[in-house]
């Protein structure tokens, strides 16, 4: 299978946020696999085979973060972790994702675990690999914080030494620094690396409430086992180590530690909700809206009680209307008093 084709769709605050479908079934969003780029990652050592194992079973969904990839380059000095959020939920909602799995790796796990504290009725159960709590729970932290601004070249080719032991082979080696250099530009990945460091993880980690797994490839050299499992405890989360020196490299093994946690998980089926005996077709977030509607609340207001965009607000409320057939917010207001909603 060749890298499926990219499309774009526009966040809220205006990025490009590039993405590519493949495969069919369940869907699974990635939101990170530390190494962004839509297309190139299809091309990267043992990325491309687990990529092409998860297209077989799942509709996976893509994306490339801003500043990263294929999407809009340029990261802002005032950046903050909760600023990708928008990236993830324009694409979720413009391909109208009820339930999905998402996954996250390493580092950038966070934009993924953030998402399913905040949106617990979408995540089916989310999935982390090689995930510490803290950015600098990985090994080398020097490596990021100060040879990735001096020295470029050499900060992606000691990378790619640290991660496997002994290093990847010459030519393969050479292979993922090209790809990782198209993938990333350094002043975009410098301004990410210290935003990690002063966002750690382990608050939002003690939030989750979806099924969470935690894997751990047992020759990732960048973090430690112990650190893997400090993150399956905060996160309430079942641990698992798998084959390899990434979670990509032996995608046959981190597929079965995935069926195997899915297989235990209850019914994934959301009930209906039923208010005043009465059934509706509307999703528990849609309920949150639809209360808050009927208390009077505008869309900001909305956005900033739900801690969530918007964009999705508004996608929240379209839908609201069109399940129970009504034409206006005032309409629903007055629906949910009769109902008993408020």
């Amino acid at each position: 299978m060749n890298a499926p084709p990219v499309q774009y769709v526009k966040t809220s605050d205006g990025y490009d946020i590039a993405y590519a479908v493949s495969g069919k079934g369940e869907p699974l969003v990635i939101a990170a696999t530390g190494i962004d780029h839509v297309q190139l990652a299809w091309d990267f050592p043992d990325l491309g085979d687990f990529l092409r194992a998860l297209a077989e079973r799942y509709r996976l969904i893509q994306l490339d973060i801003h500043g990263a990839g294929m999407s809009s380059r340029g990261l802002p000095d005032d950046l903050t972790m909760h600023d990708f959020q928008p990236d993830l939920e324009a694409v979720i909602d413009h391909l109208k994702l009820e339930r999905f799995l998402l996954y996250g790796a390493v580092y950038q796990s966070y934009v993924a675990v953030e998402y399913a504290v905040r949106n617990p009725e979408k995540v089916t159960a989310l999935i982390l690999a090689n995930v510490g709590s803290t950015f600098d729970s990985y090994r080398a932290p020097a490596l990021y914080e100060h040879v990735m601004e001096q020295d470029w070249d050499l900060f992606v080719h000691s990378m790619f030494s640290a991660v496997e032991p002994g290093g990847m082979p010459a030519e393969v080696g050479r292979q993922a620094e090209d790809i990782f250099k198209q993938a990333y530009k350094q002043a975009d990945l410098v301004k990410l690396a210290r935003l990690s460091l002063r966002s750690p993880m382990g608050p939002l980690l003690e939030q989750l409430r979806a099924p969470t797994l935690v894997l751990h490839s047992r020759d990732f050299g960048l973090l430690a086992a112990e650190e893997a499992m400090k993150t399956a405890r905060l996160a309430k989360a079942r641990f698992a180590t798998i084959q390899g020196w990434n979670a990509y490299s032996h995608p046959g093994d981190l597929l079965a530690a995935i069926d195997s946690f899915l297989a235990d998980l209850p019914s994934a089926q959301e009930p209906e909700v039923e208010v005043g005996g009465l059934p509706f077709d509307l999703s528990s977030r849609e309920m949150e809206v639809l209360r808050l509607i009927a208390q009077g609340k505008s869309n900001p207001e909305i956005a900033r009680v739900l801690f969530i965009t918007r964009n999705t607000v508004q996608n929240h409320v379209s839908s609201i209307l069109i399940k129970l057939n009504l034409s206006n917010r005032a309409q629903a207001a007055v629906y949910a008093s009769e109902h008993g909603i408020v």
